[in-house]
């Protein structure tokens, strides 16, 4: 009982068991440390410090479950299959059923099936889907990277599973920089990332003998880049260790992502090698870093404290919009995840607390999971961000928010960063101009709405003022949220960066993360220069005296950054957050 401190690390055979009768055998226990063991502590518990890890294995102690779900992530170029892929893995069995086992999975996936797996090409995913695959993987289908990657970052998260899709009737050259430009944004961002490589549409690309042949060139191609990132992460090596915290907890860390040991070739049309990627995908969750020897996925067919689980099952009735009592109580109790379309996106932090305060009042079996080792707040609030971490829901905590529809929240944005905004200029200013503006702002001509918004998708600042008109439908919708609280979240976020500048029209001006038009330094400055002709020219024709102003000072400033850098690759998002700064 006396004992207060507890350094396990590198004591590489303590497992959980043990860390939890420490845990158990020493009440006033208030520092701990377990890297380098065979703990499945989540790193997002961990990084809340010693407390929240000693309040994990008190829970664990006093009830546990065993954890079968598993996070997984499609992405890949517009266009590249993903949603398809879904779709036919979806119609498979999980493995180690009787139905996987008959011989009908190998078979591929039934003839009616394939026509319902494509996707229309008007029906691309614009932001993000939601799903599940064999009752085991959560699906998050992202929308063609990169030109959305800045809105999934919050979704790229350690212990998930990447599927990285390759479209195999494209050209080579576009094979391998898209394949590349995948992997290094899953290294930039989740430098432990677990990932298997496909190689979708393959039933476009003709023989047999041709599609082994792509199969082979793109094996190759993740072994280049594999050396690539060890040489960059060689030069940066001294640097990394000196400021990662990991490295100053004397923790391990992995070098670079693991990437399954063959790439597949997969039809959604004709189910093709659907099943080998679901082997390979299930096979993944059950391997460990060849660098760390750590499990790539620790939680996975471990047990964890059923208390947690509690609060998951709570959330997603909140987000199912279950409003009976004994319904939701009978859900929590069970664990179960209530089916249908979400309903509710957002929850204040103080009325989740209510809800769970609610829950542990109308259950033993809830109440029991708590034991006394934490209070209910203390719990909800570990929950929380293991949630977060995972990608379930995302917090706003200077808003006390919590969204438990993160899909939702994604398409929030998708109207900012719709790359099909370019093309509706013209229409985008009639709307706007001809839409009910903030109480007390200037009326807003077509002209000027055109001149806003060309600026908006040729250099990414977008006006205050233009935010308020492309979120309005989304606060409408929202079930409370004001446009004003919508752009704050999002700045919050990093999905919008506060630019030191005012628009034509005196709002104040945001930088968007949106991938822009790239050029030469010389050719964008002609471009630049001639839009800024073009603006001014139109203001000084069409619109008479009332618009002259915005011809006034008309100016182009343009930047050029030299230096060198230690990698091959700039992580998306990177050049918006630098324009940010240019801005203030």
């Amino acid at each position: 009982p006396g004992i207060t401190s507890i350094n396990l690390r590198d004591c590489y055979e303590v497992t959980d068991s043990g860390i939890s009768s420490l845990v158990g055998l020493c009440p006033n226990l208030a520092s701990i440390r377990i890297g380098g063991t065979k703990a499945t502590c989540p790193e997002a518990t961990r990084a809340q410090g010693d407390l929240a890890i000693i309040r994990y294995y008190a829970l664990l102690n006093v009830k546990s479950v065993v954890s079968t779900r598993a996070k997984v992530v499609f992405s890949g170029a517009g266009f590249a299959g993903k949603s398809s892929l879904v779709a036919a893995l979806a119609l498979l069995q999980p493995l180690g059923t009787a139905a996987a086992g008959d011989g009908t999975q190998q078979q591929g996936i039934a003839a009616t099936s394939r026509a319902s797996v494509l996707r229309d090409p008007d029906d691309r995913t614009i932001a993000l889907d939601l799903g599940d695959l064999w009752g085991v993987l959560m699906v998050y289908d992202f929308a063609g990277q990169p030109a959305y990657y800045a809105f999934h970052k919050l979704f790229l998260t350690p212990e998930t599973l990447y599927v990285v899709l390759v479209d195999l009737s494209t050209e080579r050259r576009d094979q391998r920089e898209s394949l590349h430009e995948q992997l290094s944004t899953l290294a930039c961002t989740v430098p432990d990332a677990a990932v298997v490589v496909v190689g979708a549409k393959a039933d476009l690309v003709g023989s047999e003998a041709a599609v082994q042949a792509l199969l082979a060139e793109l094996q190759a191609d993740v072994a280049a880049w594999q050396e690539m990132w060890r040489r960059s992460f060689e030069t940066f090596r001294a640097e990394y260790d000196a400021q990662s915290s990991a490295a100053a907890a004397g923790e391990e860390y992995i070098l670079e992502p693991t990437i399954h040991d063959k790439v597949h070739a997969v039809s959604a049309m004709t189910g093709q090698d659907c099943v080998a990627v679901q082997e390979a995908m299930m096979d993944m969750l059950r391997r460990s870093s060849p660098t760390t020897s750590r499990r790539l996925f620790p939680r996975y067919k471990e047990r964890i404290p059923q208390a947690l689980e509690h609060i998951r099952s709570l959330v997603l009735c909140i987000r199912a919009g279950m409003p009976e009592v004994e319904e939701r109580r009978q859900a929590v109790e069970l664990l179960r995840r209530p089916a249908g379309e979400p309903q509710v996106h957002f929850i204040r932090v103080g009325a989740l607390l209510r809800e769970w305060e609610s829950t542990l009042l109308g259950s033993a079996v809830v109440r029991e999971s708590l034991g006394t080792a934490a209070t209910p707040e203390q719990v909800l609030q570990d929950a929380v961000a293991l949630l977060e971490a995972e990608g379930l829901v995302v917090v706003n905590r200077r808003m006390g928010l919590v969204h438990v529809n993160p899909a939702w929240l994604i398409s929030v944005v998708k109207t900012i960063a719709d790359h099909h905004l370019k093309d509706q200029l013209d229409d985008l200013a009639v709307r706007w101009s001809q839409a009910p503006g903030e109480p007390g702002s200037p009326a807003l001509t077509a002209t000027k709405a055109r001149g806003m918004a060309r600026d908006f998708v040729q250099s990414g600042v977008a006006s205050r003022s233009l935010l308020h008109f492309l979120l309005r439908d989304a606060a409408a919708q929202s079930g409370g949220l004001t446009v004003e609280e919508l752009v704050t979240m999002l700045a919050d976020k990093r999905l919008l960066f506060e630019a030191e500048r005012t628009a034509p029209d005196g709002s104040q001006c945001f930088v968007v993360p949106v991938r822009l038009p790239s050029a030469k330094p010389h050719d964008a400055r002609k471009f630049l220069f001639a839009a800024a002709a073009e603006g001014a020219s139109l203001a000084a024709s069409s619109e008479g005296h009332g618009e002259a102003h915005w011809a006034e000072g008309c100016e182009v400033r343009t930047c050029e950054a030299w230096g060198k850098l230690h990698c091959g690759f700039i992580p998306p998002g990177f050049v918006q957050m630098v324009q940010a700064a240019l801005h203030d």
